[in-house]
């Protein structure tokens, strides 16, 4: 990553600076809201269709640790996914279930 001009600090990726060099806007894994659904289609490019629990349909991506380590996930495993606030039509599978 290449140096800010102005200054000696990074540029974050995404989000602000606050007043005190601290980056602001960015949402932890902690901050997601965890659900559990069935994977009812497989997409390309590790995107899948995801039917929750509680009847929703909504589409989800594959996790950094996922993808580093190779977890396969197709139709009909048991997902654990981390859905945004901000965005609830969209998540990211955290977890694939045993059974």
């Amino acid at each position: 990553m290449r140096a800010h001009r102005s200054s000696g600090l990074s540029r974050p990726r995404c989000g602000k600076l606050s007043g005190k060099g601290k980056v602001t806007g960015i949402l932890a894994k902690d901050d997601l809201a965890n659900l559990e659904g069935t994977v009812t289609e497989a997409r390309g490019g590790g995107h899948f269709v995801v039917k929750l629990e509680n009847g929703h349909t909504l589409t989800a991506k594959l996790g950094g640790a996922m993808r580093r380590f190779r977890i396969r996930v197709i139709s009909g495993d048991r997902v654990t996914i981390g859905v945004s606030p901000y965005d609830p039509t969209h998540g990211l599978i955290l977890y694939r279930h045993k059974n």
